[in-house]
Order: C-alpha cells, then structure tokens, then sequence
C-alpha cells in the first residue's frame, strides 16, 4: 500500500511541476507580446493584466510620434491655452506647435549708396525651416535688378542659408526679394531694397581757396544725406580745428532752404545765401566764425556721379568746436 501511494505522489508531483513550468512558459510569452502589441487609447490594463506604470507596461497614446524633434523654442507658461481635446492633441500642440516657415535677405554693408555707384551688390540669405520641410527657394529683384551668382538654389528642406551677387540699373532704387515654400502651408517672403543718396561733406581744411572734390571727398564727415541738417540743435561737433583751418560744408545745391547750416548758442540766424558772399551764421565762444563764402559749381563724388554742390568755407581760419545743426 505504501509503495502505491509514494508512486501516485511522484505523478501528482511531476504533473504540477509540468503545469507550473508551462505557466511560466505562458507568462513569459505573454509579457513579451505586450510589450510587442501596447494597448490602444481607452484601455486601462494592457493584455497580461499589468497596472500603468508597472514595469514592461507599456502604451501607446492615440498614435504619438515621441520621435519628433520638439520645435517650441520655449515652454508654455501659466495662463496659456494649449488646445486639443485629446492626449496626442495636447502633446503635439504643447511641444511641437505647426511653426511657419521664415526668410531673410540682406545686402552686404548696407542698403544705402552713393549716386553713381555701380558695382555688382552681394547678398546673404537665410531659409528657416518651420514645422515642414522646405520644398522651393527662390530669389527675384524688381527695377531691372538680376541675379549673376547663387541662384537657382537647390532647396535641402531643412534651415539653410546662401549667399549671391546682383546688378541693377544705375541710380535707380531696386528690391530683392527671397521667397521661401514650405511643403505645405504658405509663402514666405523677406524683402532688401537699395536706395541712392547724395553725400554731405563738412569738416576742416587748410586750403583756403580753390578746394579740390577730392579735398572735399577727404572731409572728416561725409554722412548719406537727404537735407543739409546735421542734427539736433544742442548738438556739439568738434572739428579738430586748429590756427589755420577752414571750416568746410559742401551739399547739393538742392539741399538749400529749410534750416540754416549753423547756430550758435542763441537763436538760430537766419539768411538768403548768396553766391561768392558772405554769410552769418557761425559762432562759437572766443572764436566766432562770422562768415562763410558761398561757392556754387559741379562737384563729382567718389563713385564719379556729378552734380551741383554748394560749398560754405570760413571766411577766416579758425579753431575749436563749432554747434552745428
């Protein structure tokens, strides 16, 4: 009798260590199935009966990309209104809001010239990629303006940026215009628009009569102008003059009118200049400047444009810091 049940607690014994081993079989199975096939958006448990948060639970949020490269420069702070009226909703609009695409054009050292100037123009630009990849690069220029170098530009979808050269009808003002195409979503454009000026010329001299234009072009202050105010009337400019120096001012001769070419500490003078007489309208502590002589002819700039200047010398030769307007 005993010998029948030892024999029958051996079987018992082998068939629940069989079931056991083919339930850890079955567990394991299962487990790496979960974490191969996430539950979908609603289920609370995933198929193996695990808790969120458990180890080798895994989820997948209404088909979110986690992937993605955050585009939010920065994060939302308190007060601000995300959107979306689901989990993937919420996460896409807070990390990778739909930004636009953006361009920029700049012209190399700057969008003033002189008249008459009238070489080639180089120009920088930058494509900004948004949410989508950039599809089409483009730059155009309006009032006979064109393109010699840098174009066309071979988008590679991403931020890029690229340089080129552009000619332009002489003296005349032109834009250059860059425009970017996303792959979807809209247009976007940067605009440079170069203007032409005539410059106005003041400063000290030793040359007391017959000034050269290359003198003139070799004055201290030669800012692009559009009038022959030099600034504001409590503006103080020193000269650098010494016993000797003239002061000098020379503009075009359609610059006249409006405001006078100098004050002093009261009010401002006022006159009708005169061609080859004197002017007053200059003074300044023990070394007042009580005149200027007027000289109307052409004057050819440094890009070789002419046109008429007037030119004020001191009738004296002076010294120290002048109030200019």
């Amino acid at each position: 009798m005993n010998k029948i049940k030892s024999l029958f607690l051996k079987k018992r014994l082998l068939k629940i260590s069989v079931i056991f081993f083919f339930i850890l079989l079955l567990g394991a199975y299962v487990r790496i199935f979960a974490l191969g096939v996430p539950y979908n958006p609603g289920q609370t448990l995933d198929p193996i009966d695990c808790s969120p948060g458990d180890p080798n639970c895994t989820v997948n949020i209404d088909g979110f990309d986690g992937s993605q490269t955050i585009t939010r420069s920065g994060l939302a702070g308190v007060g601000t209104a995300v959107g979306g009226t689901t989990t993937r909703e919420f996460l896409q609009n807070y990390f990778f809001p739909a930004l636009p695409a953006a361009a920029s054009i700049s012209v190399t050292g700057g969008n003033s010239l002189e008249y008459g100037y009238s070489l080639p123009l180089s120009l920088s630009w930058t494509a900004t990629k948004g949410k989508y990849n950039i599809s089409n690069i483009s730059l155009s220029a309006n009032a006979g303006g064109a393109f010699t170098s840098g174009t066309p530009i071979t988008p590679t979808g991403n931020t890029q940026s690229g340089s080129a050269t552009a000619t332009y009808v002489n003296n005349t003002p032109t834009t250059f215009t860059i425009n970017v195409t996303p792959a979807t979503g809209s247009v976007v454009s940067s605009s440079a628009t170069i203007n032409f000026y005539n410059k106005k010329y003041y400063g000290v001299s030793t040359t007391a009569t017959g000034i050269t234009d290359s003198e003139i072009i070799a004055l201290a202050n030669k800012p692009f102008a559009t009038s022959r105010a030099t600034g504001s009337l409590t503006s103080q400019v020193n000269f650098g003059a010494t016993v000797g120096d003239y002061v000098y001012f020379a503009w075009p001769t359609s610059f006249e009118g409006g405001s006078p070419i100098c004050r002093s500490t009261g009010p401002a003078p006022t006159y009708t200049p005169t061609l080859n007489t004197t002017t007053d309208c200059f003074n300044s502590g023990s070394n007042p400047v009580t005149s200027f002589i007027l000289e109307q002819r052409s004057f050819t700039n440094a890009s070789g444009y002419s046109t008429s200047y007037n030119i004020y010398r001191s009738k004296n030769p002076v010294g120290g810091s002048y109030w200019v307007q």
